[in-house]
């Protein structure tokens, strides 16, 4: 429903009011016949009494339509209100639905995603394996690399030892060849 539009208000509490007052106006004329000249008709009623008997009829038929007009006012005004809330909580299904949908595809995104990054653990993971095997193959390769480094340290040592001597014996040659 538009708010532009108003609702027209109800009839339902003019007409029971309209019949409220027609009874109770025959009510008062059938009292009023009676209580004005009980037996001699309105020739023995005086302008005071009938104004009375007038006055009394128009309080309660005045307190009907005022009732009736108010309960009219408020039940229009209470439509209004309902459709304005109606359409106000269509318009939040239809926001939700947006959201909800948007959600999904966030949703699917993220589980993609997720896809992707176990993927790229996995691919690291082998990665991680290869990186340790060539460490490994590092660490071993240094190690026989020390060993042979020691090997040549005591070489050179026990090389170092022996040529002063053999300086000395190959001196000692010359010399014999040398006088030969």
């Amino acid at each position: 429903m538009n708010d532009d539009q108003p609702t027209a208000p109800r009839r339902w509490p003019l007409v029971i009011a309209l019949l409220a007052t027609l009874a109770w106006l025959a009510l008062a004329a059938v009292m009023a016949a009676d209580g004005l000249a009980p037996g001699t008709g309105v020739a023995g009623t005086s302008v005071t009494r009938a104004a009375g008997f007038a006055l009394a009829g128009a309080a309660p038929l005045a307190v009907l339509w005022l009732i009736a007009v108010t309960m009219r006012d408020r039940f229009g005004a209470r439509a209004q209100t309902v459709a304005r809330l109606s359409a106000s909580l269509d318009a939040s299904d239809q926001r939700i639905a947006a959201a909800h949908a948007a959600l999904a595809g966030i949703d699917s995104s993220v589980a993609a995603l997720a896809g992707k990054i176990d993927d790229a653990a996995t691919a690291l993971a082998g990665q991680s394996q290869l990186f340790d095997s060539v460490t490994e193959g590092w660490a071993r390769s240094a190690q026989r690399l020390t060993v042979a480094g020691d090997a040549a340290s005591a070489a050179g040592a026990a090389l170092a030892a022996v040529v002063p001597e053999a300086l000395t014996r190959g001196e000692q040659l010359a010399e014999l060849l040398a006088q030969a």
